[in-house]
This record gives C-alpha cells, structure tokens and sequence, in this order.
C-alpha cells in the first residue's frame, strides 16, 4: 500500500510541474504583451502571473485594421523622411522625421491586424510565438511521455510565426524596422550624407570631391553594419549600397585609381553579386 501512495504522489508531483512548466509558458506570452506596452510589474510566481493579478492597468482596446491600412502611416512617415534626404535636407529636421517613422513602426507592431477567418495578429508577437515553440520544445524533451499534447502547442506556436512572418512580410516590415532603426542612428545619419553629397559632386564632376564623400559614407555605413548585422541579410539595403559602391568605381576610373583591394564594405560587395543579392 506504501508503494502504492509514493507511487501516485510521484505521479502527481509530475503533472504538477507539467501544469507548472506549462503556465510558465503562457503567463510569459501574456506578460510580454502588456510589457510591451509599459503596463505590467513583474510577478512573484506563476500562479499570480496566471491568476492575472500582476496586471495594473488592461491595455486599451484598439479597434482591428487591415494590414494595408495599418501599415499607412508608418509608410508614409518613411516615404517623409526619405524625401527630406533626397533635397539635401539632413540635421534635425531629418532626424526628426526618423523618429516619426520609427514611432510609427512601433505603433504598427502593436496595432491588432484584421485577419479573413480568426482573431486579430500582432505582428510584434513574431519573436514571442518563435521563443513560446523553443520552450515548448524544452518541455518535449523532459516529458516524453506527453510528446503528443505538447507538440500540438508547439506546432500552434509555428503556425502562428509562420502567418505572422507573411503579413510582416507583405508590407516590408522588417526593413522599414531596420531602415528606421539606422535612420536615428547618427551614423546612418552620417553615412546617407556623405552618400548624397558624393552623387552630387559626382553628377557635378567633381571628382576628387566625390571619391572623399564616397569614402565617408562607406565609414559610416560600416559602422552601421557593424552595429546592425542583420541589414546584410536585407537585399533591398544591399542593392542601395551596390548601387553606390559602383557609382564609386566609376569615379575611381575616371581618376585612373585602382578599386581597394581591402575596401571597407567588401562584405556588401559579395553579396552584391551573390545570386541572393
């Protein structure tokens, strides 16, 4: 009979850090979106994470829009801040409008988007549903025995990254996020003025002065890239930068000077002509 009650409290000692694992992982995807917003305290435990009594203040509710619709702001504060820089204009004013941008990106992360069939996205929770699967998949491997129940969860987690990513996909998001993030940067400040002013000098002939901007700029974006790494992987960035690293050997030719041998965006290069690229 001993046997028998150790025998079932182990059992249920085991399903009770099953629940317990398996709170963890809800309660942290419900903290993290009213993290987001600023409106939450960390809890003492699950059990008051899930019993909700770590939330001070219910997030306000925000009426659903298409993604086309949502995404419009954030598009037409960047398409503002690009114009800027198109007529010269750099400084305050500039940064200024990158930080509109931004704002509105972070505003779109958050904007609850209308789906055909189902409940609103997110599109901030991509990263969320990618890390809720990762510990699920933790859980998996130390309860085999419930492999079946859990990969289930997992598998929802996957399916909802996979249709967040299309829908951050379809409006461009995660390089307007990027292209906002260096557009207040000031090095990427730096860097697209010195690319404008090289473009100018060049289309003025002034060559000397072109290869200097040219350089600059590249200094500059180095530091960007270096600071963001996941820009190398943006096609359309790389495309931008090729496009001006060949304005840049133009100019060297035409001043009879060698392309560096160790340029200082060689990594840019090569995905330029890398078929991906």
């Amino acid at each position: 009979m001993a046997t028998v009650v150790a025998s079932a409290h182990r059992h249920h000692a085991f399903w009770l850090r099953i629940v317990e694992d398996l709170a963890l992982v809800f309660a942290c995807a419900a903290i993290a979106w009213v993290g987001f917003v600023g409106l939450v305290r960390r809890p003492a435990s699950w059990r008051e994470a899930m019993s909700g009594a770590a939330l001070i203040v219910s997030p306000p509710a925000v009426e659903p829009l298409p993604l086309v619709a949502a995404s419009r702001p954030m598009l037409t504060a960047v398409a503002a801040a690009t114009a800027l820089e198109e007529r010269g204009v750099f400084g305050a004013e500039a940064a200024a409008a990158w930080h509109k941008a931004l704002d509105e990106c972070r505003s779109l992360a958050i904007q609850p988007i209308a789906r055909p069939h189902g409940e609103p996205l997110h599109l901030w929770l991509l990263e969320a549903e990618r890390e809720r699967a990762e510990e699920i998949a933790l859980l998996i491997s130390a309860a085999p025995e419930q492999a079946a129940a859990l990969t289930e969860l997992c598998d929802d987690a996957l399916a909802n990254a996979d249709q967040i990513q299309r829908y951050r996909d379809i409006v461009n998001f995660d390089h307007w996020k990027a292209v906002c993030e260096a557009g207040v940067s000031a090095d990427g400040m730096a860097a697209r003025e010195a690319g404008w002013m090289a473009m100018r000098a060049d289309d003025a002939g002034r060559l000397g002065e072109a290869k200097d901007a040219h350089e600059a700029s590249f200094k500059a974006w180095r530091r960007v890239l270096d600071a963001q790494p996941a820009l190398l992987d943006d096609a359309l960035v790389v495309e931008a930068l090729a496009d001006q690293i060949e304005r840049y050997r133009t100019v060297l030719a035409e001043k009879g000077a060698a392309f560096p041998a160790s340029f200082i965006l060689h990594d840019v290069v090569v995905r330029g002509r890398s078929p991906a690229g």
